[in-house]
């Protein structure tokens, strides 16, 4: 058998394909199939960012509870999920190899929040019917206006108080015969203040 002729060039022109009769709605299938994929982006990017946060939210927490190579790793990973130039893989990498399934765990917190949510009850406060009472000056006018603790007025009922307060004191302890010897001074120290009189001249 002979072998087959080589075709280096094509001698017929391709022929433009025919346009569709439906090619307006084609346009507006494709524009709003490229909406619903920029929609389902935007949606995507929304769920990761929230997810992003939580993993952030939780790994900070968690720090102080760890020991040492535990916090450097944490705070490694930190980092990265925080850092605006690593890609989003590598990101969603690192949360699963640090909280495995994550969105599981999101889900179940989630659910224990709404449980705590429906045991909250809020009561409206109650409004108390309080008032205050001033009295008129007229009717302090007339009284005593000084306030007084009860003292005694004069020194002399003051000392009657501390001697009777001596005697009692005086009848319940043993009386004992100290007699104090106190020796006279002289007073010979003065203070030698000549006060020369002027003469009137």
């Amino acid at each position: 058998m002979p072998p087959p002729k080589l075709k280096l060039y094509k001698t017929e022109k391709p022929k433009p394909a025919k346009k569709p009769l439906t090619a307006g709605v084609s346009h507006t299938t494709t524009s709003s199939s490229s909406n619903l994929v920029s929609e389902m982006d935007s949606e995507n990017m929304r769920q990761f960012e929230l997810e992003l946060a939580w993993c952030i939210q939780t790994l900070e927490s968690s720090v102080g509870k760890l020991n040492g190579s535990q916090v450097q790793d944490a705070l490694k990973t930190l980092k990265i999920l925080k850092s605006s130039n690593q890609s989003m893989i590598k990101k969603r990498q690192l949360m699963r190899s640090s909280f495995g399934d994550y969105r599981a765990k999101m889900a179940d917190e989630e659910k224990k929040m709404r449980l705590g949510k429906r045991q909250i009850q809020f009561s409206d406060q109650t409004t108390s019917k309080s008032f205050f009472v001033k009295r008129s000056m007229l009717s302090t006018i007339g009284k005593d206006k000084d306030f007084k603790f009860n003292f005694p007025s004069t020194t002399e009922q003051l000392i009657e108080n501390l001697n009777l307060s001596d005697t009692n004191e005086a009848s319940d302890t043993p009386k004992y015969n100290v007699r104090t010897a106190f020796a006279p001074t002289d007073n010979s120290f003065r203070f030698n203040f000549n006060v020369l009189e002027e003469t009137k001249q």
